[in-house]
């Protein structure tokens, strides 16, 4: 129920999508120019050691030898990560801002505009109360800092854990049968870790924005009420994390990449709407989903004229 009602709260709330693409693409051009100009002597040393024709020569695999792909990608990582740990003395500091603005800056960015999307829907779907898009991000965003930073913190062992398979599966394939015996693996665990992350997280800016408190504190006092419904909430993730992967993989690769900038701002607004359904499903708390119909947790609706 809360994935139907997920996405019939996105197509009426869709103008987010267009304000949260204005954002992605200010925030995400500022931080290209920074990163690019940390990360220089670190382009500089790829380019003279031949990693970066190494990654030309792996985009050019894809439409001359597609059976070559991976075998390519992972000689190139291995070349990239040997060239990195042998340099790593003289381009230490160029690394950690690389990983600082890259990374670290990157992802409270996004997190930001998440709490801010979660702020203006839990105002609409609570009492049908609308926000502008921006004077809600200027009015949350000290909160909204905090709910960012708490969240990067708290998602480190995950992220740690995604590193750690991906860089298995290049390291360790060799030969066809293993690239795609690897890859499903891959694959596999990679989509149970993400449903799981959303699952345990879905609670964490209603939380935060029913009761005004710390950010870690939202998180485990938002667990308490995930659990309760863990396997409905988990499964109703795995239907989200596919959707939005077959949604930007076939649509972005038909396109050219070119339906990216609607489906990667959706995906962001989607996922806020969909935690915010958990969250109120989950403490059998009534939302609306128009002005004319309120969505009980028993997964009732009921119309009022």
């Amino acid at each position: 129920m809360s994935y139907k009602n997920s996405v019939k709260l996105l197509t009426s709330n869709f103008s987010l999508v267009w304000k949260q693409l204005l954002y992605m693409l200010v925030t995400s051009l500022a931080i290209i120019g920074i990163v690019y100009g940390v990360a220089h002597p670190i382009i500089t040393t790829l380019r003279a050691e031949g990693v970066l024709a190494d990654f030309s020569a792996f985009f050019e695999k894809i439409y001359t030898s597609p059976k070559d792909v991976f075998s390519t990608l992972s000689n190139s990582v291995n070349h990239l990560s040997e060239v990195l740990s042998h340099n790593i003395g003289n381009l230490w500091v160029s690394m950690l801002f690389t990983v600082l603005f890259g990374v670290v800056i990157n992802s409270i960015l996004k997190n930001i505009s998440l709490f801010n999307i979660s702020n203006i829907m839990y105002m609409k779907m609570t009492s049908f109360t609308q926000v502008g898009y921006f004077q809600s991000l200027v009015s949350t965003s000290l909160v909204g800092l905090r709910f960012s930073l708490a969240k990067f913190v708290l998602k480190i062992p995950i992220s740690s854990i995604k590193i750690l398979i991906l860089y298995g599966f290049f390291s360790l394939v060799s030969t066809p049968l293993s690239v795609v015996l690897g890859l499903f693996i891959v694959i596999l665990l990679l989509t149970l870790i993400t449903t799981f992350e959303l699952t345990i997280f879905s609670a964490m800016a209603g939380e935060l924005l029913s009761k005004k408190g710390l950010a870690f504190k939202a998180f485990f006092s938002g667990c308490t009420h995930v659990f309760k419904k863990f396997w409905r909430i988990f499964s109703n993730s795995i239907i989200t994390i596919l959707t939005l992967m077959l949604v930007n993989l076939f649509l972005g690769i038909f396109t050219f990449g070119a339906a990216l900038l609607v489906t990667l701002p959706a995906s962001y607004v989607f996922v806020a709407i969909f935690e915010l359904a958990n969250y109120f499903g989950a403490r059998k708390e009534r939302y609306y989903i128009s002005n004319s119909i309120i969505v009980t947790p028993l997964g009732e609706e009921n119309k009022i004229d």
